[in-house]
C-alpha cells in the first residue's frame, strides 16, 4: 500500500523529479529547465513537494509579487 501525504520543503535533490512533473503537464505551465527552476525556488515564497511511497508526486512552487517573470501565467 502506498503511503501518500508526506509534505516538506522542496530542495535540490528534488529538481530532477519536479521537472519531470512539470514536463508531463507543461501544455497547462510554463517550460521550464533546470536553470529556470533554480531562479524560481531562489525567488520562492514557498516551495513544497508531496511524497507518496519514497517519490516526488506533486509540487508547490508560489513565488512573490514584483518577480522579473516573462511568464504569462505569473502575470
Amino acid at each position: 500500500m502506498k503511503e501518500w501525504g508526506v509534505i516538506r520543503v522542496a530542495d535540490s535533490r528534488d529538481f530532477a523529479r519536479i521537472l519531470a512533473l512539470n514536463l508531463e503537464s507543461e501544455h497547462f505551465l510554463s517550460p521550464m529547465d533546470e536553470q529556470r527552476l533554480r531562479y524560481l525556488d531562489r525567488h520562492a515564497g514557498y516551495h513544497r513537494v508531496m511524497v507518496g511511497d519514497g517519490e516526488v508526486v506533486a509540487f508547490l512552487l508560489a513565488l512573490r509579487e514584483g518577480l522579473d517573470s516573462e511568464s504569462p501565467n505569473y502575470r
